[in-house]
Order: C-alpha cells, then structure tokens, then sequence
C-alpha cells in the first residue's frame, strides 16, 4: 500500500508534539534535540526562500539584457549593500559594511518610530478623549471620564517621588502614585491573564492536534 504525505506529515507532528510537550516535565533532551530541528527548519526554509527571493526577484532581472540602466541601479544597489553587509561578519572587514548597518539601523528607528507614534500612541490618545463628546450620551461621556482620569493617573506612576517638605512628604502626591502604581499593576494583570489564556489555548490546541492524529493512524492501523 503507498504511503500518504499526509500520513507521514501526520506521524511526525504527532511525535514532535509529544518531544515538544515533554518540557512539562523539565528541559529534557529530547525537548532540546526537537527544538533544535525546529529551529533548524525554520532558518533553513527562511534562506531558501530570502535566496529564491535575490535570484528570481534582484539578480535574473538585473542581469536581464531588456533591463534598463536605471532599472538596473535599483536592483544593483540593495545588492552592493547586502554584500556589504556581509563584510560584518570578518572582524578586519568589519567596517566595510558600516554603510549597511548604517542604513539599516536608520531605516529601521524611522519605521519602529513612526510605528509607534502612529499605531499606539495616537490612537490611544485618540481612544482616551473620543468618550468625552457630549453628543454621545451622559453614560459615554462618564466612562470617558474615568478613562482620561484613569490614563492620567497612570501615567503619574513613572514621576518621581515627590520631595519631604517640613519634615514629611506631601500625602495626596503619595497616595495618588501609590494609586497610580495599583493601576499599573491591574493593566498588567490583565495583560498576565490575556497571555495566559493565550498559552493555554495553544497548549489546548496542541493536545487536540496529537488525539486527532493518533485517532487517524490508529485507524488506518485497524
């Protein structure tokens, strides 16, 4: 009888899931060996791929004789500096791929930046004063209310501590950075929980993987 891929492909997820799931009993070897291979795969297909990506996508275009000169600088440049790059690794080369690291360190604080400005900090400040419409109703304009007040004090808790004055510190700076810390705690909390219930449902996920495909080869067997 031929062998199914899905068969095979089943077997061995099945027995990588059990090697991986293993670590709940501690970082055995066979967790570490699985980890390994996993680790390996991974890199291997992301090289072939990045590799598949410079020929078909760079290199055959620029080295097309149709290829126009300006066509051809464009695919020459990211090129030269890629190569460059490579030059980081030898330690007496090193600095000839400053320009690369350079230009790859620059382009990448602009994009964390702007992806930070405009993906988390101006929709949350967007998100915090949309509530305080008067147009939306008293209920909405309340929670907005608690949710301004509530960013406020939280933001409080990274100040830093007030100075004694007349022997003793001012209580209200105190209780509201203690308040502020509780805050805190409370968001990371949830976040604690979130992440939680995210691994397990993974770990749920994974379990019904291995009885599905157990159930499957056990049938074929029968």
């Amino acid at each position: 009888m031929p062998v199914s891929l899905d068969l095979v492909a089943g077997i061995l997820g099945t027995v990588f899931t059990v090697l991986l799931l293993s670590y709940l009993f501690g970082d055995t070897v066979l967790y570490r060996w699985t980890l390994a291979i996993l680790v390996g795969v991974g890199a291997g297909y992301a090289l072939a791929l990045a590799l598949r990506y410079l020929v078909y996508t760079w290199i055959l275009p620029m080295l097309d004789a149709q290829t126009g000169l300006e066509l051809r600088l464009y695919y020459a440049i990211p090129i030269i500096l890629g190569a460059l790059l490579l030059f980081k690794g030898f330690p007496r080369l090193s600095p000839a791929g400053n320009l690369s690291m350079a230009i790859l360190l620059g382009s990448g604080v602009a994009v964390a930046f702007s992806g930070a400005l405009l993906g988390t900090i101006i929709p949350q400040v967007d998100a915090t004063g949309s509530g305080l419409s008067l147009r939306a109703g008293v209920g909405q304009v309340f929670n907005g209310v608690l949710v301004l007040l509530g960013t406020i004090i939280a933001l409080l808790g990274f100040s830093p501590r007030p100075e004694p004055q007349v022997g003793q510190a001012r209580l209200w700076q105190v209780w509201l950075q203690r308040f502020s810390r509780y805050l805190l705690i409370i968001g990371l909390a949830v976040a604690f929980a979130g992440a939680l219930t995210s691994s397990l449902m993974m770990l749920v996920s994974s379990l019904a993987f291995l009885l599905e495909k157990l159930f499957s080869i056990l049938a074929i067997g029968l």
